[in-house]
């Protein structure tokens, strides 16, 4: 969200329009992608994310990325971690 594109403007202003929350803000994060170039230089950058509302905030306990060795993507896992008995469930249905 820090690249100043229209496509990024128009995410921003839906999540703030909608009132929704990005978990990078509240868990840190360095990088989600990587992409070496034809000259071997590698660049990395943040574009997997996690979106979600006020009430689902409450229930999550934990948000962060994996950077495993053996993983072949240029996409790195993602995950949140949610308390489920923490949400009210009246909410969703």
């Amino acid at each position: 969200f820090n690249r100043n594109t229209g496509h990024v403007h128009m995410i921003r202003n839906y999540i703030e329009n909608k009132n929704l929350k990005v978990a990078w803000d509240s868990y840190e994060v360095d990088f989600t992608h990587v992409y070496n170039d034809e000259n071997n230089v590698t660049y990395t950058s943040t574009i997997d994310h996690f979106i979600y509302n006020q009430k689902l905030e409450e229930a999550i306990e934990e948000a962060a990325v994996l950077h495993l060795i053996e993983n072949q993507s240029d996409h790195e896992p993602i995950y949140i971690v949610i308390n489920f008995d923490k949400l009210d469930h009246n909410y969703y249905y």
